[in-house]
């Protein structure tokens, strides 16, 4: 495991510093889902088949007391295929009822071709995709503007298919 940035650990629960890019990566499989349970999150979120920094599928996730826009695209995957803003393409979002404080379980799995994202249990949405690169990384991240961005998680598990 490979820790970026900087993240609190306290009883099996990560906290994000307010930080530009906070990441936490695994390797270990292509096929496979990566799962958090969180109640508060401006912009965290799920990584799948990373490559490098610029290659990887990302599940950002955010609840309704995130900073406009990001308030209405709580559930929202991009493909990472290049440098900066414009290397993320939104392949997928739904937007869904998160007041802070409402504790879900997200999770972002990938099996032949096909994202899917469930919440609770239950899918919510799915989007099929040929991955152009092979990554074999997974892990969380945060991405934070100023001081007052965060993004709590507890219980990250996965598992490969």
């Amino acid at each position: 495991m490979t820790l970026s940035m900087i993240w609190t650990d306290t009883a099996n629960e990560w906290f994000s510093a307010p930080v530009q890019t906070a990441a936490i990566t695994c390797t270990g499989f292509t096929d496979g889902w990566v799962e958090i349970e969180t109640s508060s999150s401006d912009d965290g979120g799920l990584v799948l088949r990373f490559l490098d920094n610029e290659h990887y599928y990302l599940l950002a996730i955010r609840d309704d007391a995130a900073p406009d826009p990001r308030d209405r695209q709580n559930l929202q995957i991009y493909e990472r295929s290049g440098p900066g803003a414009g290397g993320f393409t939104s392949i997928w979002q739904k937007d869904i009822v998160w007041p802070r404080g409402t504790m879900h379980r997200v999770r972002f799995d990938f099996q032949d071709g096909l994202f899917t994202v469930s919440l609770d249990g239950t899918p919510v949405g799915a989007v099929s995709r040929v991955p152009p690169f092979d990554g074999r990384g997974f892990g969380i991240r945060h991405y934070g503007l100023t001081t007052d961005w965060h993004a709590r998680f507890r219980n990250f598990r996965w598992s490969p298919l």
